[in-house]
């Protein structure tokens, strides 16, 4: 990323600048066809889905603030289990999160998925309404790998980071909007 790029000329001064590039993260174009053909279309008037696909690290990805507006939300009446599912697929940390999702009156909206092949993932991620990022500031020279996917995956993106990280910046350069 930009930001590695940097922390690294600034680590290593005596390297010629012109040795240096970014080389993004993507995608293969061939798996995402093969993952197309396997997406079975929602009934529609259903509940609205979110998916964060991948491992939700706790200092990089915490998504306690994320589930502390969803309960604010749900205390509000705005979103009920009849309305919105978020599905936290292959979080790693399930253990960790769970408790606070029950804590904040939520685990009927939050749901913490086993892993699934790369292709299944993908026709998931293609199916979804709206795909989550989180990534946190002290991470801001790094973008999740996953976010190449969502950006492929052409579905909304919700995303919690910082405007002026590696990953809010790939974001506004897709037309994001990040407030």
């Amino acid at each position: 990323t930009p930001g590695t790029q940097s922390m690294y000329e600034t680590h290593f001064p005596d390297v010629p600048g012109d040795r240096w590039t970014v080389i993004p993260n993507g995608y293969d174009e061939e798996d995402f066809a093969e993952a197309e053909r396997a997406v079975t279309p929602r009934p529609p008037g259903g509940a609205t889905v979110l998916v964060h696909s991948g491992v939700l690290y706790p200092e990089a990805r915490d998504p306690r603030p994320f589930f502390e507006a969803l309960a604010d939300l749900k205390r509000s009446g705005q979103i009920s289990t009849s309305n919105l599912k978020v599905v936290l697929r292959a979080s790693g940390f399930d253990d960790r999160y769970q408790p606070q999702i029950r804590e904040l009156g939520i685990d009927g909206i939050v749901s913490f998925e086993p892993a699934l092949s790369y292709s299944e993932a993908l026709a998931e991620m293609l199916s979804a309404d709206g795909l989550l990022i989180f990534q946190a500031s002290n991470c801001n020279w790094q973008i999740p790998a996953k976010l190449y996917e969502c950006l492929r995956a052409r579905r909304p993106i919700f995303a919690l980071t910082d405007p002026d990280g590696d990953t809010g910046t790939v974001l506004k350069a897709e037309g994001g909007t990040i407030a």
